[in-house]
């Protein structure tokens, strides 16, 4: 029966798995904020306990977004091939990260203080976590980067078989590289673990929250005012829209995922080309990458790798953060004047953006001064995101939901967990 049902599939079924990873899932996300937060004031001292556990609530969490996107293929009848071993490998990711993190969780000291001269059962367990964590990578960012992480450890232990001088490495003991790969717990996998926890993440829930509150609408709308009075004014949500989310979010492809959903059929039912709209979209959202003042992972990489404060990265990348929507800006009106594109008569809800803009504009201005001020980029999220809570109590009609701040909680630990992962692996 079990059999009839894994590979029949039943939607009520499917339905009731995908609720019972849910709840973990917000449970690990929520914890893992409160226990976050409270390492930004301060209340946590161990750094090797620290990253452990940010390390092990990560791979709970991508472990379970992996079980939870296989019951979603299930439900919605887009099953593709290889599901039950895929199933499999996901379930196994999820459990042998936690097997492997937990034991190194539990040990941080004393691997702290014994490293690199490991047991031969610690190096097993740090085999396990190696591996789970480069399962869990291959499931959320593809092939090509996990084959590039599995080829630099390979390269790392083997190196020295290779006969060109060129790339021949000196021979290391395995415990001595699988103290730099992660049991160590202060280099490989926990070197960018760091940037992830101190850093991004109650950035990246900070914008999940703005956008859950409806700040998306509310900037479309404003780019709606320009398109208004230009030609070829459709794509001006596209990129006041996207340019402002950029500056939140630091992310291209959500941003694509975000407003291209709004403004790809806004700009062809103005006589934009598909491929055209999509182009300009997609050009504006990879704003999010290089615009100020949160931009994307590399920045906080460089700042780490420099040594230097986040805030000094951003400003640097303003000036050319602007000239880059600048020059978007002109490329998209040399083209509206040649195919002689109308402006848009899009209505424009006033009120919304009376409503709205408070709340973006305070707690937004809040996170850039705490930046500007050298702060914590996590006490800066922090603070952004009381505040944007506080003020969308106040905003009336357009007040969001319990669902809707549901739904971007949701969305933030997704945002935040899959990235982390990505800056644990590339670690």
């Amino acid at each position: 029966m079990f059999l009839d049902w894994f590979f029949l599939g039943d939607d009520v079924l499917w339905s009731k798995l995908r609720r019972c990873v849910d709840i973990p899932f917000l449970i690990s996300g929520v914890v893992l904020t409160f226990y976050v937060g409270a390492s930004a004031f301060g209340l946590v001292k161990n750094s090797a306990e620290h990253y452990s556990n940010f390390i092990l609530g990560t791979c709970i969490m991508t472990g379970l977004l992996a079980i939870r996107s296989l019951a979603d293929e299930k439900i919605s009848n887009t099953v593709k091939p290889f599901f039950a071993g895929r199933f499999a490998f996901a379930v196994a990711a999820l459990v042998l990260s936690a097997i492997g993190m937990g034991y190194v969780r539990y040990n941080a000291i004393a691997l702290e203080q014994v490293q690199p001269f490991f047991t031969e059962t610690q190096m097993i367990f740090g085999w396990i976590m190696t591996v789970s964590i480069l399962m869990l990578t291959l499931i959320h960012w593809g092939l090509l980067l996990t084959s590039i992480i599995t080829i630099s450890i390979i390269y790392f232990f083997l190196g020295y078989l290779i006969e060109n001088p060129l790339f021949m490495t000196p021979e290391y003991d395995p415990e001595f590289v699988m103290n730099y790969i992660g049991l160590g717990t202060n280099q490989g996998f926990y070197y960018l673990a760091q940037v992830a926890a101190d850093s991004v993440y109650f950035l990246i829930i900070y914008a999940a929250i703005l956008l859950g509150v409806g700040m998306l609408d509310m900037v479309l709308d404003v780019g709606k005012i320009a398109g208004r009075r230009v030609s070829g004014g459709a794509a001006g949500p596209a990129i006041i829209g996207s340019g402002i989310v950029a500056s939140i979010m630091g992310q291209a492809v959500s941003n694509v995922v975000l407003t291209g959903r709004l403004t790809v059929p806004m700009m062809r039912k103005y006589g934009y080309k598909g491929s055209m709209a999509g182009a300009i979209e997609a050009t504006a959202s990879t704003a999010g990458q290089i615009m100020p003042p949160i931009m994307g992972l590399a920045a906080f990489i460089i700042a780490s790798f420099l040594n230097k404060a986040y805030i000094d990265v951003a400003l640097s990348a303003l000036i050319p953060g602007l000239l880059y929507l600048v020059g978007v800006c002109i490329a998209v009106a040399v083209h509206a004047r040649r195919y002689e594109l109308p402006k848009l008569v899009e209505k424009v809800d006033t009120e919304r953006i009376k409503r709205l803009l408070p709340t973006f504009i305070i707690s937004f201005g809040v996170v850039l001064w705490f930046l500007l001020g050298y702060r914590s980029p996590a006490i800066a999220g922090l603070w952004g995101i009381g505040l944007a809570l506080l003020f969308a109590m106040f905003q009336g009609k357009f007040r969001p939901t319990r669902q809707q701040l549901y739904d971007a909680v949701q969305e933030g630990f997704y945002l935040v967990a899959i990235l982390s992962l990505l800056l644990i692996a590339v670690g």
